[in-house]
């Protein structure tokens, strides 16, 4: 499993806190702890905004969650203050952000009110890169990317967040094409490439290259002349099982074999 705090951490360096163990919790609340959830359930990245000042802090954050609505803590996962990341609450934690729908959803919220105010540059470059951070660890850890969405769009949710200003660039980044998925090669050029670098000639008569093959091995050297007879080393992957396979010139439907 990738650890998602090493990945934030390498990514943004001076600009990233992990504040997991320093910001307020009352696991004895009136919603009781956060639990844990099999993160093979998460399927969405769901981005929000806090609604206060843009400079207010994540203990306040977390004061209110847990004051006002009664939470065991703050209720997202990663934030975005003026530009600057920090990791609130656990990956593994189904948390308090988006309604019957916490074991599905990993949430990332910038401060501000963006029904209100423009996004920041900086906070929206932070965005892009957080996301890319995120999607880099759900298809290392639970093999696929998550689904980017605005809090609002998330099935069974009725609110405005993340604002209207924010979720225009939830849908440039939710649209961004996959940089870990190639256009492919230009083909002339590859082939080319390959020509010039085969070192295992074939036999176009084939007898010991068909026999190997047939035997579930893979050639390992040329052709090579041996006695009287004609020699090619074969390998089976899965144990490593050695042959070198020979046959008589112009006798070439008597293949045979010794092994190692």
């Amino acid at each position: 499993m990738a650890d998602l705090n090493a990945l934030l951490s390498a990514e943004f360096g001076s600009g990233y806190q992990d504040l997991r163990a320093t910001l307020p919790h009352n696991p004895n609340g009136p919603s009781g702890d956060f639990s844990l959830r099999p993160l093979l359930g998460l399927d969405i990245l769901a981005v929000h905004h806090t609604v206060g000042p843009r400079d207010q802090s994540w203990k306040a954050i977390a004061q209110t969650h847990i004051k006002d609505r009664g939470f065991a803590g703050i209720g997202y996962h990663i934030g975005i203050r003026q530009g600057a990341v920090a990791y609130l609450g656990d990956v593994s934690q189904a948390r308090a952000c988006c309604r019957d729908m916490n074991h599905r959803v990993l949430c990332v919220s910038i401060t501000g009110n963006y029904e209100t105010m423009p996004l920041d540059a900086a906070d929206a470059k932070a965005l892009g890169r957080v996301a890319a951070v995120v999607q880099g660890w759900a298809q290392s850890s639970i093999g696929r990317k998550l689904k980017v969405l605005g809090h609002k769009e998330v099935p069974g949710q009725a609110t405005a967040c993340p604002g209207r200003n924010l979720l225009v660039e939830v849908h440039r980044i939710a649209t961004l094409p996959d940089p870990g998925t190639p256009t492919g090669p230009d083909a002339p050029r590859l082939l080319a490439e390959s020509a010039a670098r085969q070192t295992l000639p074939l036999n176009r008569q084939a007898a010991l290259l068909k026999r190997i093959i047939a035997d579930g091995f893979l050639p390992t050297s040329p052709e090579f002349p041996f006695d009287s007879f004609i020699a090619q080393r074969a390998e089976r992957l899965n144990d490593g099982k050695v042959r070198v396979y020979y046959v008589k010139a112009g006798d070439f439907g008597n293949v045979k074999f010794v092994e190692r």
